[in-house]
């Protein structure tokens, strides 16, 4: 990402109140859309139980990122002093990264 691009971008962190055993999860089916010609998974979210946003699901990636834009709309609390680089096929920059409740 070229470093304009890299300050419009939020990566979320769950901060969980405390570490416990991974929940059982049951077998289920998730809706989803192929965009990009098909090399894209949609799948929507909710994101701190709000409307349901559309998010690319990136298999790679180690965090969730979105615009700030959305940030700034879901009110989420930017980790001051947390520094993180993100890596795209655009290019490289430095990310602003937001705990997340849930």
């Amino acid at each position: 990402m070229p470093e304009a691009a890299a300050a419009s971008t939020a990566c979320m962190v769950q901060m969980p109140a405390e570490t416990t055993s991974p929940a059982e999860v049951a077998p289920g089916e998730v809706a989803f859309e192929l965009a990009s010609g098909g090399s894209a998974i949609v799948v929507p979210v909710r994101i701190d139980a709000q409307r349901p946003f559309r998010l690319i699901v990136d298999t790679g990636a180690t965090f969730t990122c979105v615009d700030d834009g959305l940030a700034r709309e879901l009110g989420l609390r930017e980790r001051v002093g947390a520094i993180a680089s993100g890596v795209g096929v655009g290019g490289a920059g430095r990310v602003r990264l937001y705990a997340l409740d849930s």
